[in-house]
């Protein structure tokens, strides 16, 4: 038995792998202590396993604020370094604080790609560690060829100096570190980084090479449509809701908002013009809105309902094209309409539409109801999606990305 710790970062669908990683290495014999933001803790000691709150609190102010910007910013890059000066390096001096109290006596530290301050515990430690992923866009950057013949620096590079700055560097420095030369380079471990992505979703080309290794997603145990019905007594409005003979839209953002009562009313005018029949869950960032009844009892707004149980309930899933929601979508079966607001997201709505299982993504600043309606109604009424989101669930249901990682992670501790 190995005493292993998860150092995550971000929300709750960065932690909800990481969860189901836990609970497989657990299953394996293994003792596991999960790390995150303080306010995982909940939703982490929900599932029985132990947690250590990494950093300070996150000021809901600041998130909102910040959502607002990205909204009105349409340059990925600049989106992600607002993301990084302001969420991600401010905190990160407390997450190694407490980072390094974790990873005591840890004969394996399995960390996500962007939690620095748990790569740099494991420096100062001298403790081993792997890296995960969720999704394969970085490390294409990383693995880019020279900008020129001559040039020293790759692409990776001259996009992490703008990205990153230097405050990360700063930090090394200040804990008697050595320099490093790319931040993007650094956030993936040379030994081995678990990428909890399907390969049936990517053709041989787009594969990543070695130390990177494709385990399939990593999800929660599923206990089924009657097993969560009976557990959790759905609501009545809820249960009477999905009782209706139309099956209903699905409306899900997880933790992005931004301008939201702007997005309220684009949501209502696109479920108005497209007829249809809709649930808006608030997720995360507790996206709701506050006249539903002008649709005539055609829109539930809910909270928490697991997406293994409400995506099935659905004609289509219109989503931000996490890399989470994305794999439930897929597993479920059905069509997405994926508006994507930063970071990964685009790759995931343009893999949707090209694997043919959604219409074309829609970008946030661009968004307006005419053509969100448009992509719901399309999404709900091409049979080839639905189609084809069927037989890629069949290959998904043939996976288990739990166990293969944990099976990679038990090799690497056996060799050492």
């Amino acid at each position: 038995m190995a005493r292993i710790v998860l150092l995550t970062w971000g929300s709750q669908g960065d932690v909800s792998p990481f969860v189901a990683l836990a609970l497989g290495l657990r299953a394996a014999g293994h003792e596991v202590l999960v790390g995150a933001q303080p306010f995982h803790a909940a939703f982490v000691e929900h599932h029985g396993l132990r947690f250590h709150a990494l950093g300070d609190e996150s000021c809901a102010e600041e998130y909102a604020a910040l959502m607002d910007r990205l909204v009105d910013e349409p340059n990925p890059r600049k989106q992600m370094r607002a993301v990084l000066q302001t969420l991600l390096l401010p905190g990160l001096e407390a997450q190694l604080r407490d980072a390094r109290l974790a990873v005591a006596d840890a004969d394996l530290l399995v960390v996500h790609w962007m939690q620095l301050a748990g790569m740099m515990a494991a420096e100062i430690t001298h403790s081993p560690w792997v890296t995960v992923s969720l999704n394969p866009v970085g490390l294409r950057v990383v693995a880019e060829p020279p900008v020129t013949a001559n040039a020293t620096r790759n692409l990776g590079k001259l996009l992490s100096d703008f990205i990153w700055g230097d405050a990360f560097h700063r930090l090394r420095a200040r804990h008697g570190l050595p320099p490093i030369d790319s931040v993007a380079d650094y956030q993936y471990s040379k030994q081995l980084n678990l990428v909890a992505v399907s390969p049936a979703l990517l053709s041989e080309q787009e594969k990543p090479a070695s130390p990177h290794h494709l385990t399939g997603f990593w999800h929660l145990p599923n206990a089924g449509n009657g097993e969560y019905e009976e557990n959790n007594a759905l609501s009545h409005e809820l249960s009477t809701f999905l009782a209706h003979p139309e099956t209903p839209v699905v409306i899900s953002f997880g933790s992005m908002a931004g301008h939201t009562p702007e997005l309220s009313r684009i949501v209502l005018d696109a479920v108005r013009l497209a007829g249809c029949r809709a649930i808006l869950q608030g997720g995360w960032a507790g996206f709701t809105v506050n006249d539903a009844e002008n649709l005539d009892g055609r829109l539930l707004c809910v909270g928490h309902v697991p997406h293994d149980f409400l995506f099935q309930q659905a004609a289509c899933v219109v989503h931000h094209g996490g890399a989470g929601t994305t794999a439930a979508a897929l597993r479920a079966g059905v069509p997405s309409v994926v508006v994507w607001h930063m970071l990964d997201q685009s790759y995931w709505g343009q893999l949707l539409h090209r694997l043919g299982c959604a219409p074309q993504p829609l970008a946030r600043h661009d968004l307006n109801s005419a053509a969100l309606s448009e992509r719901i109604i399309e999404a709900q009424t091409q049979a080839s999606y639905r189609v084809c989101c069927a037989d890629i669930a069949m290959q998904l249901a043939q996976e288990n990305g739990v166990t293969n990682a944990v099976d990679q992670i038990q090799r690497l501790l056996s060799s050492a």
